[in-house]
């Protein structure tokens, strides 16, 4: 996961962390990291910043 390209510019969950949430991945949600985690497949679909309700939607999925 550190070497996956996440959008962004973000290449792995602590770059992503910061560059979606401003924090570290120790700080992230539950709900933060399903997101991070449901963007691994299309990062520029799944967006937060390109597509919110997109990218809440896969994060529900990846919850179920």
């Amino acid at each position: 996961m550190n070497l996956i390209y996440l959008g962004s510019r973000a290449y792995g969950v602590a770059d992503a962390a910061h560059a979606y949430f401003s924090k570290t991945p120790e700080e992230l949600t539950l709900g933060e990291a399903a997101t991070l985690a449901g963007v691994v497949p299309a990062p520029s679909v799944y967006s937060p910043r390109q597509n919110l309700e997109l990218a809440t939607r896969r994060r529900n999925e990846v919850l179920n």
